[in-house]
């Protein structure tokens, strides 16, 4: 299960691994908190307008990269901390759905959105012990982090290209791609001594209360 705070950052962050665990037989779930309408991109849209022209980016996107039905829990940017209705939301899924391994935005992340995803799946990790997996994992999208597992994407590059390209309303005023590209050759450079491209991420641990630890 991947957590997205707003399309394309599942691409971005790890689109690669998805696309992995995909072609070796794996399901994933992309589970966006916002559908990001108040992105400045395509402004004579009204916000909710913008949401759904990305929503339907996103579904896009996980089909390029082979991912089941996204989940939305329809956020609203900029207030996603103390959202009792995303937090209900997301607990759900994750009980429903028992993911085995969890991706989510690193906590020290650039972007507020980005760092108040990771808290608030910090408290779905302290009120669903039972069914919260052992396995998660920070990715990056917008800050680096101290990375301490690498995934070799250079066989599944091409299709983290085709599925970001799907995000065209993005595109438009950022190229993310060329960005994602550069991050995805540095992270195989440093990380595993290669010349290819590779997705970086690290280790999470929630302790009691939902802290990091």
């Amino acid at each position: 299960m991947v957590i997205a705070p707003h399309p394309d950052d599942e691409v971005i962050g790890c689109g690669g691994t998805i696309r992995r665990h995909v072609l070796a037989g794996q399901a994933v779930t992309v589970v966006y908190m916002t559908k990001g309408g108040a992105s400045q991109a395509f402004p004579w849209l009204s916000v909710a307008e913008r949401g759904e022209l990305r929503a339907r980016e996103a579904l896009h996107a996980c089909r390029v990269l082979g991912a089941g039905q996204p989940e939305f829990l329809d956020g609203t940017e900029g207030a996603l901390r103390g959202d009792t209705a995303v937090l209900a939301k997301l607990c759900l899924i994750i009980a429903e759905c028992r993911p085995s391994i969890l991706y989510t935005p690193h906590g020290l992340d650039g972007h507020p959105d980005h760092r108040a995803a990771y808290a608030v799946l910090a408290e779905v990790a302290a009120a669903e012990t039972a069914h919260f997996p052992t396995q998660v994992y920070g990715y990056e999208t917008w800050s680096p982090l101290h990375a301490d597992v690498a995934v070799d994407i250079t066989s599944v590059m091409g299709v983290k290209m085709r599925a970001l390209s799907c995000h065209r309303s993005q595109l438009c005023a950022v190229d993310y791609r060329r960005m994602a590209r550069g991050l995805a050759a540095y992270r195989s450079r440093t990380e595993q001594r290669a010349d290819g491209y590779a997705e970086a991420f690290q280790r999470v641990r929630f302790g009691a209360g939902g802290d990091c630890g």
